[in-house]
C-alpha cells in the first residue's frame, strides 16, 4: 500500500478497482452469511428489475449505465440461476425483455434487509472519511463525460505536438535572413554562417 500511495495521481484508477474489489469482495460475504447464493455484479441490473418488471434490455442498459452486451451477460448469468426469465417485447418484436420470476421475486423481497444494512454501513465507513463520496463521484462522472481520460491524454498530446512544430518553425526562421530588403520582398536567403557569427560577437 505503501507504493500506491506515493503514486499519487497516477494511481487513481487501480486504487479505485481495488477498493470496489475490497468492497465487492465483502458484500460477496455479507449475501453467503445471509443464506443467499446472490452475486454482487447482478445488483444493478436485478435491482432495476425489482422496482420495473419487465423491462428492455436496451433500457436496462440506460437506466444503470453499463453496456448492452454486459446486460445481456448478466442475464445469462440470472436466468440461468433461475431469477429471471427473457423473451420478446410485446411492443416491438426485435426487443428483447427481462423479468423477475416469481423466484426472483422471493429472492429480492428477502434481501431487502440485506441491502439496508451495507447501505447503513457504507455510508457510516464513508462518513468517517468526512467526504461526501456519493457526489464526489458523481462529479468524477460528470467530468468524464464530458471528456474522458483518453480523450483528455490525446488533446494534450496534439497540443505538445503543435508547440513543438511552432517551435521547429521558429527556429528555422531565425536562421534565414533577417534584414529589412530581403523580409520586405519575402526573400528567405539563408544568412551565412560567418555573418551570424559576426551577429553574435556584436
Amino acid at each position: 500500500m505503501e507504493m500506491i500511495r506515493k503514486l499519487g495521481w497516477l494511481a487513481v484508477a487501480s486504487r479505485l478497482k481495488r477498493l470496489g474489489d475490497c468492497l465487492i469482495q465483502d458484500v460477496r460475504l455479507v449475501y453467503q452469511e445471509a443464506g443467499q447464493a446472490f452475486e454482487p455484479r447482478w445488483f444493478l441490473v436485478f435491482y432495476q428489475l425489482s422496482q420495473a418488471s419487465p423491462m428492455s434490455i436496451t433500457a436496462i442498459a440506460e437506466s444503470v449505465g453499463i453496456s448492452h452486451p454486459a446486460v445481456n451477460q448478466l442475464a445469462a448469468e440470472m436466468e440461468s440461476a433461475g431469477l429471471l426469465t427473457s423473451g420478446p417485447d410485446a411492443r416491438d418484436g426485435r426487443k428483447r425483455c427481462l423479468a423477475l420470476t416469481p423466484r426472483g421475486k422471493q429472492v429480492a423481497e428477502s434481501l431487502q434487509p440485506v441491502w439496508k444494512d451495507i447501505e447503513t454501513v457504507t455510508r457510516e465507513m464513508i462518513e468517517e472519511a468526512g467526504i461526501d463520496l456519493p457526489e464526489v463521484l458523481a462529479a468524477i462522472e460528470s467530468a468524464m463525460e464530458k471528456k474522458g481520460l483518453r480523450a483528455r491524454i490525446q488533446e494534450k498530446k496534439e497540443l505538445r505536438r503543435n508547440d513543438s512544430v511552432r517551435r521547429g518553425v521558429y527556429r528555422h526562421a531565425k536562421s534565414r535572413c533577417q534584414c529589412t530588403d530581403c523580409l520586405a520582398a519575402g526573400c528567405f536567403h539563408r544568412v551565412p554562417e560567418s555573418a551570424r557569427q559576426v551577429g553574435r560577437r556584436r
